[in-house]
């Protein structure tokens, strides 16, 4: 135990005194990806967590190219926690040589308001705009393939984004608690919605799933309570539990003949949900499904069913 301790004691020191950047020009940071290749990322400025160092200030333009020790690299990447909880950075231009933005590169920089991410950029990692509470609009370029989990999570301000026919993935959180968020357009190259996906967008009135989709997993539109209408498409077999816990605007939904399976308290507390025709693939309804559903006055239940829960 006491040399667990040691070995800990010392790498916490280590993570301390050790730069997060190779070298600085102009005043930003930079770490070296390949000295054949010769590229650089923009990493952070100080030396790793807490990540209390942010002279970036106001608006950011990140060169294309920098010189350093007579050596001429192009930029390539936005690192890891580059600019991780900066609340002075306004807006940042990319340049088009940029093809990642790291994980958590923009977490918790929250007045920044605009960003452009240019045609080059292929990823864009976990969480790299967490937090961003005054970005109003963004758009994804048409290049990038996965918008990982919590990218846009708890981006407070953001009321439209424009997703690209290039993506096939909206993973878990992406979106969650980004009340302002009004209405958004889901290509039909999009074959995956992960679990919470737009929890609390409690703006978004509107939904259609594009016929890529095949499930709609646990608590993806939980607690959007101003929901009024969504378009669920014959390829969904899956609705999963609470999947739409909380809207109490939703008036009325059509539960496609393709789904096999509703979980558990999937439309609980939709207290203005008023009918509602459970299709004849459907073989248990759930406990809780239909729980707190006050002006629930017609539903009609298929031979299908074997099993009603509690």
């Amino acid at each position: 135990m006491k040399k667990l301790l040691v070995v800990l004691m010392w790498l916490m020191c280590w993570s301390a005194t050790t730069s997060a950047h190779d070298f600085e020009v102009d005043g930003i940071y930079y770490n070296i990806l390949s000295d054949t290749e010769k590229t650089v990322e923009v990493a952070y400025e100080g030396k790793g967590y807490p990540y209390t160092n942010h002279s970036y200030r106001g608006s950011l333009m990140i060169p294309e190219s920098v010189s350093y020790n007579d050596t001429k690299y192009l930029v390539i990447g936005i690192g890891d926690n580059a600019f991780i909880n900066n609340t002075s950075l306004t807006n940042i231009f990319i340049p088009n040589t940029v093809e990642s933005i790291g994980n958590r590169a923009f977490e918790g920089c929250m007045n920044l308001k605009e960003i452009v991410i240019p045609n080059s950029v292929t990823n864009i990692g976990e969480r790299a705009f967490y937090h961003c509470s005054n970005l109003t609009n963004i758009i994804i370029p048409n290049s990038v393939t996965n918008i990982e989990r919590y990218t846009f999570y708890y981006c407070l301000n953001l009321s439209s984004i424009t997703i690209p026919n290039s993506v096939t993935n909206i993973g878990e959180s992406a979106f969650r608690d980004c009340p302002n968020l009004s209405s958004i357009t889901i290509p039909n190259s999009v074959t995956n919605i992960g679990q919470y996906a737009f929890y609390g967008c409690t703006n978004l009135t509107s939904m259609d799933i594009p016929s890529s989709v095949t499930s709609i997993e646990g608590y993806t539109f939980q607690n959007c309570s101003n929901l009024t209408s969504i378009t669920i498409p014959n390829s969904v077999t899956n609705i999963g539990y609470s999947a739409f816990e909380n809207c109490s605007n939703l008036t009325s939904i059509t539960i496609p003949n393709s789904v096999t399976n509703i979980g558990m308290s999937a439309f609980s507390g939709c207290s203005n949900l008023t009918s509602i025709i459970i299709p004849n693939s459907v073989r248990s309804i759930e406990r809780f499904t239909f729980s707190g559903c006050s002006n629930l006055t017609s539903i009609t239940i298929p031979n299908s069913v074997t099993n009603i829960g509690m």
